[in-house]
């Protein structure tokens, strides 16, 4: 009897705070996304959320159908659609997934895949409002070789560059080098800036590249990954 009450009690403390679940593992008050939920809900939108391994997730969810998706330090972009209660996704790069997708409210349910957690992914209000102090060029150093040497520039939101300037043997060794990437900037806060170059869509075959800063001072920013360290600094 005691057992019972305390797990009726520890229900009903579930429920108040709103972490009851389904079978699934979904939140029981979450329903399955369709085309029109995705179309009037969540198009348009940035979403972020943390895996249970602690990777870092931004979602850019166009209304045209274009996608990005920032994983700490790694980018990937494409086009996504509903195809029935999943959320789908083709990356210009070839890869292409379909997760089984919930919403409650504002916040989005996804289900990976490979290991069936539930990723909360909640949406970012005014994701480049602080844009104006990141303005300008910045000059990129670090271990990766291939971003070594490089450049960003931030004008916008939606029409910034990363210079994959290069020397003339360097360019014939690596086809993806020489180019002008475009850059979209995913999140701009008094902190923190995370930005995604598509260079896939500058060079079929070619992977985007993605950069999550910490702000350290008015001429320099962070990596957040110590696993790969990246400087910015301004000229």
């Amino acid at each position: 009897m005691k057992f019972f009450v305390a797990f009726v009690g520890a229900w009903i403390s579930s429920v108040a705070h709103g972490h009851a679940s389904s079978e699934d593992g979904f939140p029981m008050e979450a329903t399955p996304i369709s085309t029109d939920i995705a179309a009037t809900r969540v198009a348009g939108n940035t979403y972020r959320g943390t895996t249970s391994e602690g990777a870092d997730w931004v979602i850019k969810i166009e209304r045209n159908g274009d996608l990005i998706w920032y994983r700490s330090n790694g980018s990937n972009s494409g086009h996504w659609y509903i195809d029935g209660d999943q959320f789908c996704s083709q990356m210009r790069s070839g890869l292409s997934y379909c997760n089984e997708t919930r919403l409650h409210d504002e916040t989005v349910y996804l289900k990976r895949r490979q290991n069936e957690e539930i990723v909360k992914l909640v949406p970012i209000r005014d994701a480049t409002g602080e844009l104006k102090k990141y303005i300008g060029r910045w000059n990129i150093r670090g271990q990766l070789p291939r971003w070594s040497d490089t450049s960003i520039s931030i004008d916008d939101a939606s029409s910034s560059t990363w210079n994959i300037h290069r020397g003339a043997l360097e360019i014939r060794a690596n086809p993806c080098w020489g180019f002008v990437y475009p850059i979209v900037v995913l999140l701009s806060s008094g902190d923190e800036l995370i930005l995604s170059a598509l260079g896939s869509s500058v060079v079929p075959g070619c992977a985007d590249l993605g950069l999550g800063m910490s702000w350290a001072d008015e001429n320099t920013l962070r990596n957040k990954s110590s696993r790969t360290p990246v400087v910015l600094t301004r000229p």
